[in-house]
């Protein structure tokens, strides 16, 4: 048991490097991950289910005692970012397949990787985790809904197909998993100590699948426009968002929360959304792929960054305690 969780804290804290490494495997050898591509939506089940050990019901009640911050927070996740990913594609122009795929990437959740870039830019964790669970359970109401608004325009849409497919792959995991750790607290705590372990498996599994099966399509997408795009979807809704969040006053750490949650989505699930759902145009799942990779880079270096500033949730803790005194 304890070598398992000394294993989950290594591949977490290195997770970065791993998902890379294991992108080049498949786009070099894509054979070593063709072999479960079968498997990609059991991959998500895996992830969310393994994230779902990690949190509380109680996550959401705490939901309740900020509604502010937490409306700000989910217009912020799904709202912004997909007006402001949908002036991207249009300003750069790309091609039909690449830009469904990046507005699906605008619509989708934060990804599991936020409550981590939360911590390390001494943000506020528990805004984080709860704007995370509560937009994962929003997510077949939005996904969707901005699918058909946005999408729709390029191509048609099968929004019930899109509705089941998140229902299947993010909600149905995420309810098992809290249900089970409400039933079975003790237990489900054990295992939620390297539950993250198998996720992020899964999760860099998912990277090398898609990458291996659509290796020919990521050679002819590779240019400056998609990369240009991909930067720019990850660093202007992260600003605007956090711009927004001081216009409501929110403090220092719950602004990080916010604007990490909102430039670092769930883009694995856009992929397995647009294989799902949009077969005509394989190239769509390439989107989510490369903003995975990218983001495993940039997220530390700006959670870095903004913790090196200061005024985060430890410096708000360490004012009380002067206001204790």
């Amino acid at each position: 048991m304890n070598f398992l969780v000394t294993i989950a804290k290594q591949v977490q804290k290195h997770f970065a490097i791993f998902t890379i490494i294991v992108a080049i495997i498949a786009f070099y050898f894509p054979q070593v991950f063709l072999w479960a591509s079968s498997y990609l939506n059991l991959g998500m089940i895996i992830v969310m289910f393994g994230m779902s050990l990690t949190m509380e019901f109680d996550d959401f009640k705490e939901l309740v005692k900020r509604p502010k911050t937490i409306l700000v927070g989910v217009v912020s996740v799904f709202v912004v970012s997909s007006i402001v990913v949908y002036g991207i594609v249009n300003v750069i122009s790309l091609p039909v397949g690449l830009a469904i795929g990046l507005l699906l990437c605008g619509a989708t959740p934060g990804g599991v990787i936020t409550n981590v870039l939360t911590f390390i830019s001494d943000g506020d964790v528990s805004l984080s985790v709860g704007l995370t669970s509560l937009g994962t359970l929003l997510a077949p109401i939005f996904m969707p809904l901005l699918s058909l608004l946005l999408v729709g325009q390029m191509t048609e849409v099968d929004g019930g197909e899109m509705i089941a497919s998140v229902l299947l792959n993010v909600v149905l995991p995420l309810v098992v998993g809290l249900t089970i750790k409400a039933l079975f607290r003790e237990t489900a705590v054990k295992i939620s100590e390297f539950s993250p372990l198998f996720s992020l498996l899964a999760l860099a599994l998912m990277v090398g699948i898609i990458v291996g099966l659509n290796k020919q399509k990521l050679i002819e997408s590779l240019d400056i426009k998609l990369f240009i795009a991909v930067v720019l979807f990850i660093l202007i809704p992260t600003i605007i968002s956090f711009g927004i969040s001081k216009i409501f006053h929110f403090g220092i750490a719950q602004a990080r929360a916010t604007a990490i949650e909102v430039g670092f989505k769930n883009t694995i699930l856009a992929s397995i959304i647009a294989s799902n759902v949009f077969k005509d145009f394989p190239e769509a799942a390439l989107p989510g792929i490369i903003i995975a990779v990218i983001s495993a880079v940039l997220g530390p270096v700006i959670g870095n960054y903004w913790a090196n500033l200061g005024g985060g949730i430890r410096a708000e803790a360490e004012k009380q305690q002067e206001a204790m005194k």
